[in-house]
């Protein structure tokens, strides 16, 4: 907020970023501690939600502070207050493992937390990108990560291009999160319910309803704000479900609890590429283009990740 270059815009949101991204594998490894291997997707699926919230929030609160005459320095030292009011919060209530509170230490915990011999970790980190199933969820994070980014930095100015004003753009943008937060629950839940060889199918059955959804936005949405807006919703509800089992629930599957935080941040770094793709690549189509076009190569995106999605299912059943 106290920026007025763009050198130092890049620098401060960069290091933003980087604190950022460093959480997400911190309260994976807490999950992965709390949990059973046959709960952790739909408690995954519950706090997935954090960021979608969050992002519900943060658009509402955006909307409103620009309706209400806030400039763009205010938009940045208001969530720093609010960061470090919670962030206090959540250093005092927050424990990593039951042991911190007196109770026992979980039987699927104790088998894996044994200090590792020298070199045995570069060992575990080989045999875990020995596991093809493994390099099929990085990729599968590189391509949704790729989407969610794209929607979360331009549905505003999408929305604002079809007519609608920029704080009104703003709040229906919120849609896009809302149903993404019931997307996650649902898929961690069914992810639990039909059990941990059968998460693939889950993943492989939303990505195909999230192809479909991305098409009907690419060939309709310019023509009916209505129609846009409910492929919005949609395509939120059945991107966040996958998205969530990709980051979080399948760095516990593949990782172990000794191991989760390493697996969570190599499955969420090789998405940050997607990211940073997402941000260039969006603004010059649509500018180049048409938002159309945007979108069409998003269906070609989703449908990739559904032919993923079908391998990960084959290989789970074998």
């Amino acid at each position: 907020g106290l920026g007025a270059s763009m050198p130092f815009f890049i620098f401060a949101w960069s290091l933003n970023r980087f604190a950022l991204s460093g959480g997400w594998n911190g309260l994976i490894r807490v999950v992965s501690r709390w949990y059973a291997p046959s709960e952790v997707g739909t408690a995954c699926g519950l706090i997935s939600v954090n960021y979608q919230i969050g992002n519900v929030v943060s658009l509402f609160a955006v909307g409103a502070l620009v309706s209400l005459g806030f400039g763009w320095r205010e938009l940045f030292f208001i969530p720093a207050v609010w960061l470090v009011l919670f962030g206090f919060v959540a250093t005092q209530t927050m424990k990593e493992e039951p042991r911190d509170v007196g109770e026992p230490t979980p039987p699927w915990v104790a088998d894996s937390e044994t200090h590792p011999a020298k070199g045995q970790l570069w060992r575990d980190l080989g045999e875990l990108f020995r596991m093809r199933g493994f390099i099929l969820i990085c990729a599968l994070s590189v391509i949704l990560t790729f989407i969610r980014a794209l929607f979360m930095a331009w549905t505003p100015t999408y929305l604002n291009a079809l007519g609608g004003k920029l704080d009104i753009a703003a709040f229906k943008s919120a849609i896009f999160p809302f149903m993404g937060c019931l997307g996650t629950i649902l898929a961690g839940w069914l992810s639990d319910r039909y059990g941990r060889s059968r998460r693939g199918g889950t993943i492989a059955f939303m990505l195909v309803v999230l192809t479909a959804c991305l098409f009907v936005l690419a060939a309709f949405g310019d023509r009916s704000q209505l129609v846009g807006f409910i492929a919005l919703g949609l395509i939120g509800f059945f991107l966040y479900g996958p998205y969530s089992l990709v980051t979080g629930v399948a760095a516990i599957d593949f990782g172990g609890t000794r191991l989760t935080g390493t697996a969570a941040g190599f499955i969420d770094a090789v998405g940050y590429f997607g990211a940073a793709m997402s941000g260039i690549g969006g603004g010059y189509l649509s500018e180049r283009y048409s938002w159309s076009t945007v979108f069409y190569l998003l269906v070609g995106c989703a449908a990739v990740s559904t032919v993923l999605g079908f391998v990960l299912t084959a290989r789970e059943r074998r």
